[in-house]
């Protein structure tokens, strides 16, 4: 019961049973209940995942090693009731009665429920057979004494005689002739039992008894409370039977009488041939322990003891000749292992200055449950936890993890391969800075036990300036927008999108009219607050999943995927007119700039990016020739 319960705690059958899908999983799963298959005193389990109803079995013979999965249940099938009925019931193992037709088997099966959280996520167990476990408990083998086991409703789960065995009592209520109850013949007895399981169900009493009448005949019934399976062992003993006939008195003592001459003949007898020649040599045993000489020698006499004796004396010669050459070994060897302990001690100190003094943040966690070991001032330093407040708590309930599917990602590659390098991840602080980390990982074994030695390097900086260095390569240090890299960048993805996938997009190429105006009568500075105005006015424009990009002094351009309707594209069109044809201040003078826009469409202008530019382009100064401040299409 105790081995089923820890299985079904199982972390390996959890992530399985959420993840069914995962055939690595389902080979660690496999594995795990093969593992403790040969643990289980039948060698026998089953494991149904909840979500698909997969039932899972193997023998004690291994037979189904490699097809472990048997069927799937049904709610519908009166044979799967077992199942759907252990769901409802809220103890973690309960123990059942069952006959599996297909499977060909009758045992008596524990059943412990496999959660994640609150949630059922499947039931793995055991199964005894139903012989055996008849044998080893109820099997009084005395004459008018019958044990069997029965539930809290009375349904009989174990007997002597199998018919009387109420099978899968689980899944419907307890009636008939399989049932204690019915078994008393009045009702009163039926009254006084009830009360009398009422109270070692509860503890009130967990061992009671009552005279009550079966069969006609007066029997003393006894219960006791069998906690761990939520079973009750039944006592009917009839005292008829345990009655000793009255002519057996005579030829009882007379068989005393023989008996003890027997034991004092054969007594003396063992004490003469054997019991004092075993003590001479239990004397000379004392004798070789102490070094001192043999008390005797050869024995002429050919029995097992005189060869015994014989042997004795050759061994004790024996141990003589080669006991001076053994402690001159020993010696030797202890000194060789006592140089080995000087050496380990040595390491272990080189090992423990380049742990606790490294500057890389190094911790050591078990497997079985994450709990951090061992931290050195690097993690200290990197994570703001001192030792007293990481040891026995995990990376989880210290909140290291800024992305706790990092921590998933990095535990299967360590599992596959057995270590990690070059793993980036974000970690959060205990000041609540997130900051990025280059992680290695590799499984170490501890007194017996599996643990994980992580190092993690602090890479915050060098990922800034990564970052810092993007931002510059792709976009405009003025207005922030995407410059001319970015642009073709992602015009090039939409169009290999488009060629794919068959769907279209806008492409919008501005000019700004009047801008030279800004800058001669106001300046270069006033000309870039003028830029910025105009990025900021761009964007409001457009949808978030749109580009506004920066691709000269004065020139934008727009992308928008999905517009290839042009009554849309000229809804964004005018938009964009109106916003950039309002007044624009700048340093306490107004402009009014305005924009020439040349649109192309994809696919009907073409799927190329020279091609789209060049027609964007094209549309965009027969703008400019038809008056400035509009738009005009290339098609």
């Amino acid at each position: 019961m105790a081995l089923a319960r820890h299985l079904s705690q199982s972390q390996v059958l959890i992530e399985w049973a959420t993840h069914e899908d995962d055939n690595r999983l389902k080979h660690d799963g496999i594995r795990e209940l093969e593992s403790y298959r040969t643990a289980f005193l039948n060698q026998t389990y089953f494991f149904v995942i909840d979500k698909s109803g997969d039932y899972y079995f193997n023998n004690n013979e291994n037979a189904f090693a490699e097809h472990q999965f048997r069927y799937a249940l049904k709610p519908d099938a009166p044979k799967d009731a077992w199942y759907y009925a252990t769901k409802q019931v809220a103890e973690q193992c309960q123990v059942n009665v069952n006959h599996d037709a297909e499977l060909m088997t009758t045992k008596v099966w524990i059943n412990c429920l496999v959660k994640q959280g609150d949630k059922i996520v499947g039931i793995v167990g055991t199964g005894l057979d139903l012989t055996g476990f008849v044998q080893t408990v109820v099997n009084a083998n005395q004459k008018g004494v019958i044990n069997f086991t029965i539930n809290k409703d009375g349904a009989i789960q174990a007997s002597p005689h199998i018919d009387m065995i109420d099978y899968a009592s689980l899944t419907h209520a307890a009636t008939g002739e399989k049932n204690i109850f019915s078994m008393l013949e009045h009702e009163d007895d039926r009254l006084r039992f009830k009360q009398l399981l009422n109270q070692a169900q509860n503890n009130i009493d967990p061992v009671g008894s009552i005279f009550a009448d079966i069969n006609g005949d007066r029997r003393i019934i006894s219960v006791a409370n069998m906690n761990d399976i939520g079973w009750f062992n039944v006592t009917v003993i009839n005292l008829k039977e345990l009655a000793l006939d009255k002519y057996f008195l005579p030829f009882g003592i007379l068989l005393g009488v023989v008996l003890l001459t027997l034991i004092f003949l054969t007594a003396f007898l063992l004490h003469r041939l054997v019991l004092s020649r075993l003590q001479h040599l239990d004397e000379n045993v004392a004798l070789i322990k102490s070094g001192e000489d043999l008390l005797i020698m050869q024995s002429d006499v050919p029995d097992e003891l005189g060869r015994l004796n014989n042997n004795f004396v050759d061994m004790a010669a024996t141990i003589r000749q080669y006991s001076s050459g053994l402690e001159k070994e020993v010696a030797e060897r202890v000194r060789e292992l006592e140089i080995n302990i000087l050496n380990l001690e040595a390491s272990e100190e080189k090992f423990k200055k380049a742990f606790y003094l490294n500057p890389d943040a190094i911790n050591i966690t078990r497997v079985e449950d994450g709990v951090f070991v061992s931290i050195n001032q690097g993690f200290t330093r990197m994570m703001g936890y001192s030792e007293g407040e990481a040891m026995g708590r995990t990376s989880l309930e210290l909140n290291l993890w800024n992305n706790p599917a990092d921590r998933v990602r990095m535990l299967k590659r360590l599992k596959k391969y057995g270590v990690v390098t070059e793993f980036e991840a974000r970690f959060r602080a205990r000041d609540g800075r997130v900051g990025y980390g280059l992680m290695s990982a590799s499984m170490i074994e501890i007194d017996g036990a599996a643990h994980i030695l992580t190092i993690t390097r602090d890479i915050t900086e060098r990922k800034q300036t990564e970052q810092t260095i993007h931002h510059l390569a792709y976009f405009d240090s003025l207005t922030q927008l995407p410059n001319r890299q970015l642009f073709l960048d992602r015009l090039k993805q939409l169009t290999a999108q488009a060629r794919r996938n068959k769907v279209g997009f806008s492409l919008f190429y501005l000019d700004l009219d009047e801008f030279k105006l800004v800058n001669d009568t106001a300046g270069h500075e006033a000309g870039d607050r003028a830029l910025e105005i105009v990025a900021a006015r761009l964007i409001a424009c457009v949808r978030e999943g749109d580009t506004v990009a920066r691709i000269g002094g004065d020139e934008f351009t727009l992308i928008l995927p999905g517009i290839v309707d042009r009554r849309n594209a000229v809804f964004v069109a005018e938009k964009v007119v109106a916003s950039l044809g309002e007044v624009l201040s700048v340093n306490g003078k107004e402009f009014t700039l305005g924009a020439s826009i040349g649109i192309a469409m994809c696919p009907v202008d073409g799927c190329d990016v020279d091609a789209l530019l060049r027609c964007a382009d094209d549309a965009m100064y027969a703008a400019k020739k038809i008056g400035k401040n509009c738009y005009k299409f290339h098609a």
